[in-house]
């Protein structure tokens, strides 16, 4: 086994200054990661809106029923658009859920 030398009781600035001048320089990482996660949880939250925004924005139009998204639709399709129609609303009332937990 390797015999470390004492820890001395005492050093000068000068002494110190010597060291911290010769030690190897590292980077700091901790500052940049947590700035690459802030910047992936701010895009997340980004995508989250927009999501939002435009899933109601379909709702909208799906509420309507205007003759361009009715019109040429056999039962089934307009059923599947219901079934969108009402995922849509519970999945915005799943994200406002977890809006108000934060």
């Amino acid at each position: 086994m390797r015999d470390f030398t004492s820890i001395p009781e005492s050093i000068s600035h000068k002494q110190l200054n010597s060291l911290l001048g010769s030690a190897p320089k590292k980077p700091v990482t901790g500052h940049s990661r947590e700035t690459l996660f802030d910047q992936k949880q701010e895009a997340f939250e980004t995508l989250l809106s927009n999501w939002t925004k435009v899933s109601k924005e379909l709702i909208f139009e799906l509420n309507n029923k205007n003759d361009y998204v009715i019109e040429g639709r056999n039962p089934q399709s307009l059923m599947a658009l219901g079934a969108l129609e009402a995922h849509l609303n519970i999945a915005i009332q799943a994200k406002q859920a977890s809006d108000s937990q934060s």
